[in-house]
C-alpha cells in the first residue's frame, strides 16, 4: 500500500509538471488522457495491471484530486490556450468532471468561479459546473451520502456536510452575483431547485431500491440538505416537483412512507416550520399528510408545537384545505388521535378569550373559528361524550364574549360557531339558534363541517384517465330526467300497475357505497373511519382475507394493525361484528405470530382495557394457538367433492340418457376389494412449536399484580378462570413439541398457586388446564422431573373428588385423576 501511495504521489507530481510547462499539445492531452484512463480504472502506464489501477483510482480520488482539478483549472489561461488544441483538451475536461468524485469536483468548480475574474478560466468553469447540474451529477453526490454509514453521528458533524449543504443551498445566488444579467437558464432558482428535486427523487428511488435489498442507508445529509432549501425560501419550488411524485409513490408503499417521513421530519429543528407548511398547503386531501408525516408528531416536540399551536393559533391561511389537512392528519392515527381534542379545547379557549379577541385580527379570529369547525367535522360522538362538561363551559363563556362585542362580524362569527357547537355537542338537548344575515363567508364556514372523505389529488392523476368516464355520468342523468315520469302521471297510473307480481326481494342483499380496500392501510384506514359506517364495515369484511394473502408488508405492520383491531368498537351495529373482529385478530396471530403474540399478552395485563377487550385477547390466543398446531394444510378443502357431485346430480335429474343413469347408481353402489400399499399420512411442519413460548410464558407473569382497574386475583375472577381455558388450550396446541416439558413445570407451579381459590369456575379452569398438561406432557417426563408436582396434584384431585362441593368439578377431577392414572400405566408397562 505504501508503494501505491508513493507511485500515485510521483504521477500526480509528474501530471502537474507536465500542464504548468507543456513542451506541446499532445503531451497535455496524453496527461490528460492519463488521468481519464485512471478515474476510470483502466490500467495506465504507471499500473499495468486492473487490481493496481483500481488501488491508485482510489488513492487518487482520496488524497490529491482536489488539487490536481484545482491546479488544472489554474492553468486556464489565454497564453496557456493558445498553445494547446482547445477543443480536445475542453473535452476531457469534460470527461474528468463527469467522472470525478462528485463532492469535490462541486467544491473546486463553485471555489474557482468566485476566486476568479471575467476571462478564459471563469468561462470554462461555468460551463463545466452547468455541464456537472444537467448529467445529474448531484445525484451521485446524494447517493454517495446516503451510502455512508455513520451510525451515532451528531447533526452537521460530518466535515464535509456543511460546505456542501452550503454551496448548494446559495449556489443560484452566487452565479447571479457573479454573473449579473449574463446569468445561464440552469442556474435560475426554478431551473436549478428542479434539477435538486429530480436529483432527491433519484438518489430517494435508490434508497428504495437499497432498503428492498436490505442495505443499510442514511437520509440525515438528505434531510439536512432538504431543510436548509426550504428555510432558504425554495421550499414552494421544491415541493412543486415533489409532491406529487411523493403521493404517488406513498400510496401503497410503506417503504417509501417511511423513507419520505423521515427525509421530511429529520430536518433540523429551525427548518420544520418551512418544510413541513407547503405540505399542508398543496396536498389535495389530509391522507396524503399522514403518509408523508407520519406518527412524527408524537416523537417530535417540535413539530407538535408547530403543528397544534403556531399553524393554528398564531398563523392565518387562507385556503381552508390546510386546517382540513391539519386536523385530518391528527384523525389520521389512533396514537394521534387524542390531539384533536387537546387542539379543540386550547382553540375554544383562544376563541372565548376576551383579551385576545380584543387584541387578534379579525382574519387570524375567523381562521380559529373555522379551525373549529373544522374539528367538529373529524370528531366522533364517543370523544364529545367523554368530554362534554369541559366544552360546554368554554363553549358558553365563549358565546357571551362574542354577544358583548361590538362589531357585528364577531358577534357573527360567535353566532355560528355556538349553532354549530351546539348541533354536535349535544344532539337531545336545546340547541341555539341565532339570527344573522348569510353571506358567502357564513355559507363557506357551515362546509367545513362536512369532513373531505375521498382523496382529491386532480393534479396528480394519471393521464390514462379518460373523458368517457367522466361524462357518463351527466349523460346517465339526463336520461333519467327525461325518462321519469311527472307526479301527476305517477298518480294516474298507480291503479293500474296493481295487477303485477312483484320481484322476490328476499334474498337481496344491499350494496356498500364504498369500494373494497385492496390493501392492507387501506382497510387499516377504513377501520379507523370513525364517521363513515359503510367504509368500516367493507374494510372489517375484507380484513381477514387480505391479512391471509401473505403480503410482504404485513409483518412490519401487524403489531399496529392488532392495536387498531384491539380498541375497534361496534359503533354502527355492523352485522356479524364480534365474528369478523375475531377471524381478523386471529389471522394476524397466526401470519405474525412472533410479533402479534408477544404483544397480545402484554397487553392483556395493561390498564385501561375492559373485561371484553382481555377475553377478545385470551379467545385470540386460544384460537390462533389451535389454528398453528393443525396438521391440516392449506391445500386440503371439501370444494372439489362438491364440485365432483353437483354435475351427477344435474345428469340424474335431465333424464336424457336412462342407461347412464342406471350405470352410475350400480357403480355408487358396488365395494370393491383391493390389496395394496396403504400410504400413511403425511408429514406436516408443526407450525406452533417453534412459537408456543410467546403465547405461553408471558400470561402467567403479572396475574398476581393488583392494578386500579384490573384485579385477576379479587373481582375479575372471571378473567381469571378464562386464562386458565386458554392456558390449557395452549398446552395441548403444544402437544410433541420440544418446549412442553418446560411449560408443564410453569403451568404446575402456577396451577398449585391457585388451586385453594373459593371461585369454583377457577378450580373448573385449573382441572381443565391439569387434563391439558397431562394430555400433551411426555409420561417419562411426569414421572422423573415433575414426579413430586404430579403427586401433590393427584392428592388435590382427591381432596377434590371428596370434599368439594360443586359436582362439575368433581366431575372433572375424576377425569383428571383416570388421565393421570392412564399415563403413569402406560409408562410404567412399556
Amino acid at each position: 500500500m505504501a508503494e501505491i501511495k508513493a507511485a500515485v504521489l510521483v504521477f500526480t507530481k509528474e501530471t502537474l509538471n507536465t500542464l504548468a510547462n507543456p513542451r506541446d499539445g499532445e503531451e497535455v492531452i496524453r496527461a490528460l488522457e492519463q488521468v481519464v484512463c485512471l478515474l476510470n480504472g483502466s490500467p495506465i502506464s504507471h499500473f499495468k495491471s486492473e487490481d493496481l489501477a483500481k488501488l491508485a483510482r482510489k488513492e487518487f480520488n482520496r488524497c490529491h484530486f482536489t488539487r490536481f482539478l484545482d491546479r488544472t483549472l489554474q492553468c486556464l489561461t489565454l497564453e496557456w490556450i493558445s498553445q494547446i488544441p482547445k477543443a480536445r483538451v475542453y473535452g476531457l475536461l469534460d470527461r474528468i468532471v463527469l467522472d470525478a468524485p462528485p463532492s469535490d469536483t462541486l467544491l473546486v468548480l463553485i471555489n474557482s468561479i468566485s476566486s476568479s475574474a471575467s476571462g478564459i478560466k471563469q468561462a470554462k468553469c461555468i460551463n463545466l459546473l452547468e455541464l456537472f447540474l444537467l448529467k445529474h451529477r448531484l445525484a451521485d453526490i446524494f447517493k454517495e451520502q446516503s451510502d455512508v454509514a455513520t451510525p451515532g453521528v451528531k447533526e452537521n458533524s460530518h466535515p464535509l456536510w456543511n460546505d456542501l449543504i452550503t454551496m448548494m443551498c446559495t449556489l443560484s445566488d452566487r452565479m447571479a452575483n457573479i454573473l449579473k444579467r449574463e446569468i445561464s437558464d440552469a442556474f435560475l432558482p426554478k431551473n436549478y431547485i428542479r434539477l435538486v428535486a429530480e436529483d432527491l427523487l433519484i438518489t430517494l428511488k435508490h434508497v428504495h431500491s437499497n432498503l428492498e435489498s436490505r442495505k443499510d442507508c442514511s437520509l440525515q445529509f438528505l434531510s439536512q440538505l432538504f431543510g436548509r432549501l426550504c428555510l432558504s425560501g425554495f421550499s414552494d419550488l421544491l415541493w412543486t416537483t415533489l409532491l406529487p411524485q411523493f403521493c404517488l409513490l406513498t400510496k401503497n408503499n410503506f417503504t417509501w412512507c417511511r423513507i419520505c417521513e423521515r427525509l421530511v421530519t429529520k430536518v433540523p429543528d429551525r427548518c420544520v416550520e418551512s418544510t413541513i407548511v407547503p405540505v399542508f398547503k398543496r396536498s389535495s386531501w389530509h391522507g396524503s399528510v399522514s403518509r408523508l408525516l407520519g406518527d412524527s408528531i408524537l416523537q417530535n416536540k417540535h413539530i407538535e408545537f408547530i403543528v397544534t399551536k403556531k399553524l393554528l393559533l398564531h398563523r392565518h391561511f387562507e385556503q381552508d384545505v390546510v386546517l382540513q389537512n391539519i386536523i385530518g392528519y391528527l384523525t389520521g392515527s389512533m396514537l394521534r388521535r387524542p390531539l384533536l381534542m387537546k387542539v379543540l379545547k386550547i382553540l375554544l379557549e383562544v376563541w372565548g378569550d376576551t383579551s385576545a379577541l380584543k387584541h387578534t385580527s379579525y382574519e387570524q379570529h375567523a381562521y380559529i373559528s373555522r379551525a373549529i369547525l373544522v374539528c367538529l367535522a373529524f370528531i366522533s360522538q364517543t370523544e364529545i361524550q367523554e368530554n362534554k362538561e369541559d366544552l360546554m363551559s368554554l363553549m358558553m363563556s365563549g358565546v357571551q364574549c362574542h354577544l358583548d362585542n361590538t362589531t357585528p362580524k364577531t358577534r357573527r362569527l360567535g353566532m355560528i360557531v355556538a349553532e354549530c357547537l351546539t348541533k354536535t355537542i349535544d344532539l337531545s338537548g336545546h340547541k341555539l339558534e341565532f339570527e344573522y344575515a348569510e353571506d358567502a363567508e357564513s355559507k363557506s364556514m357551515l362546509k367545513l363541517l362536512v369532513p373531505p372523505t375521498e382523496e382529491l389529488e386532480e393534479d396528480f392523476a394519471e393521464l390514462s384517465i379518460s373523458t368517457n368516464t367522466v361524462d357518463t355520468p351527466t349523460s346517465t342523468s339526463h336520461v333519467e330526467k327525461e325518462t321519469a315520469p311527472s307526479p301527476g302521471d305517477v298518480d294516474s297510473d298507480l291503479d293500474s300497475d296493481d295487477d303485477l307480481v312483484p320481484y322476490d326481494m328476499s334474498n337481496d342483499t344491499p350494496q356498500l357505497k364504498v369500494k373494497e380496500p385492496r390493501y392492507l392501510r387501506d382497510c387499516m384506514e377504513g377501520l379507523i373511519s370513525s364517521e363513515d359506517p359503510d367504509k368500516m364495515e367493507i374494510s372489517l369484511k375484507t380484513a381477514e382475507k387480505l391479512i391471509r394473502q401473505d403480503l410482504p408488508s404485513l409483518p412490519e405492520i401487524s403489531v399496529e394493525f392488532t392495536k387498531i383491531l384491539l380498541h375497534l368498537e361496534d359503533k354502527f351495529n355492523t352485522v356479524g361484528f364480534l365474528l369478523l373482529h375475531h377471524g381478523a385478530m386471529v389471522a394476524l396471530a397466526v401470519k405474525c405470530p412472533v410479533k402479534v403474540a408477544p404483544y397480545l399478552t402484554n397487553e392483556f395485563f395493561e390498564r385501561n382495557y375492559n373485561i371484553r377487550q382481555r377475553l377478545d385477547i385470551l379467545e385470540v390466543l386460544a384460537a390462533a394457538a389451535k389454528e398453528l398446531s393443525q396438521p391440516r394444510t392449506e391445500s386440503k378443502k371439501e370444494e372439489p367433492l362438491v364440485q365432483v357431485v353437483q354435475p351427477v346430480i344435474e345428469t340424474e335429474e335431465e333424464g336424457s340418457d336412462w342407461r347412464a343413469v342406471v350405470q352410475k347408481r350400480i357403480e355408487s353402489k358396488t365395494r370393491r376389494f383391493a390389496s395394496g400399499r396403504v400410504k400413511g399420512p403425511e408429514a406436516v411442519e408443526n407450525k406452533f412449536a417453534p412459537v408456543a413460548g410467546h403465547f405461553f410464558f408471558p400470561l402467567m407473569k403479572n396475574f398476581d399484580r393488583c392494578d386500579v382497574s384490573f384485579d385477576l386475583l379479587g373481582d375479575d375472577c372471571v378473567v381469571l378462570s378464562r386464562l386458565l381455558y386458554t392456558l390449557g388450550v395452549i398446552m395441548y396446541a403444544a402437544l410433541h413439541a420440544p418446549i412442553v416439558p418446560k411449560m408443564a413445570g410453569a403451568l404446575l407451579e402456577f396451577l398449585w398457586a391457585l388451586r385453594y381459590h373459593p371461585d369454583r369456575s377457577v378450580r373448573r379452569g385449573i382441572l381443565f388446564a391439569l387434563s391439558m398438561l397431562i394430555l400433551a406432557t411426555p409420561g417419562f417426563t411426569l414421572m422423573t422431573d415433575l414426579q413430586a408436582e404430579v403427586m401433590e396434584a393427584k392428592s388435590w384431585l382427591e381432596d377434590i373428588i371428596h370434599q368439594d362441593a360443586d359436582n362439575e368439578s368433581k366431575e372433572m377431577a375424576i377425569q383428571a385423576l383416570v388421565l393421570l392414572e392412564n399415563t403413569l400405566k402406560q409408562e410404567l408397562h412399556t
